[in-house]
């Protein structure tokens, strides 16, 4: 399935209504945004008694995890939600030392290095359904305390192609109910600039 580049557009334009920031490849260092989710079937007063509504998103290319130093940046930044991107091969032994759990790991097959995406997590989620997007990303359906639906993606897109961004604009529309598509968050590092008239 293709989609137009003004969709394309516009979906993109959606997820940055939310505040939610996406990395490019001059990335330094982490980055912290604040989201709200969309309760489905419950009203905001039950929803309020049951869990806090509000998500505290980080978001770094972190160009592999497998140092201490990395690690103790990961574990002093407060969130909910951590998207990591070119996490590369994580060692057993450094996932052991976060502070939050990996909910979802996708790793390039075999030793090629570089590329893949971690997601850390410290929310209640009572139910996770994985979709890929490439050989780097994932888009998660998340539910929180049997009350919020999530669409997470992590998305690492290392040439930000119009191949890459058609692939995954696609799956995005194959797998998100119409209805649920309000609850979308895509953060990571497009390596994509949405001003620029042509991408090869």
């Amino acid at each position: 399935m293709r989609i137009t580049k003004e969709e394309q557009r516009k979906l993109l334009t959606n997820s940055k209504s939310k505040r939610i920031s996406h990395g490019n490849e001059a990335v330094q260092g982490p980055y912290c945004v604040d989201s709200l989710s969309t309760p489905l079937n419950e009203t905001p007063t039950k929803v309020k008694d049951r869990i806090n509504n509000s998500l505290k998103i980080a978001q770094w290319n972190v160009r592999g995890i497998n140092q201490r130093d990395k690690i103790h940046v990961l574990n002093s930044i407060s969130h909910n939600l951590f998207a990591l991107q070119e996490s590369g091969h994580p060692h057993s032994d450094s996932l052991d030392m976060l502070h939050k759990s990996p909910i979802n790991l996708r790793e390039r097959n075999g030793d090629i290095r570089g590329g893949g995406t971690l997601t850390l997590s410290d929310l209640r989620i009572t139910n996770k359904q994985v979709h890929f997007i490439n050989k780097d990303s994932s888009i998660l359906r998340i539910v929180l305390d049997g009350v919020f639906v999530i669409w997470f993606g992590n998305i690492y897109l290392n040439r930000g192609t119009t191949k890459q961004i058609q692939k995954m604009f696609s799956v995005i529309q194959k797998v998100i109910p119409a209805n649920e598509i309000c609850n979308l968050i895509l953060v990571g590092d497009f390596n994509i600039n949405i001003n620029e008239k042509k991408r090869s």
